[in-house]
């Protein structure tokens, strides 16, 4: 049996198009104080958001995506453009020769460690 590239999307899409439901439900289980500060109703427009611009620094898998989502949660959804964050920018450079998964471990590190104001998504 040889299946084709056009086939083989066909079968990946409905997985690639439930995504964003489940990354929206998993922010809410394993992250709900992040997640309301976005709020339930915001939420899903988040993670569109966020797959964009994860998609715009080379961050593709399911699992890069989501650390991006959470990145956003902790840094805001532009800190990408934040000039207060420019120490970052090299880690969000798809060119760059460090593996998206440890660039994601750098950024996710950083937002961790920086003091969380309140509602930080608004910005």
């Amino acid at each position: 049996m040889h299946i084709t590239s056009e086939q083989a999307q066909a079968l990946k899409q409905p997985v690639v198009d439930a995504f964003p439901a489940r990354a929206v439900r998993f922010l809410q289980a394993e992250y709900p104080a992040l997640a309301r500060q976005v709020g339930p109703q915001a939420l899903a427009a988040f993670v569109a958001h966020g797959l964009q611009r994860a998609a715009k620094h080379g961050f593709h898998g399911e699992r890069d995506i989501v650390q991006y989502l959470l990145v956003m949660l902790y840094l805001g959804p532009r800190f990408d453009e934040d000039a207060a964050l420019v120490t970052l920018q090299p880690f969000l450079d798809p060119r760059s020769p460090m593996q998206p998964q440890w660039r994601l471990n750098v950024l996710l590190g950083a937002a961790r460690r920086r003091p969380e104001p309140e509602a930080r998504h608004a910005r």
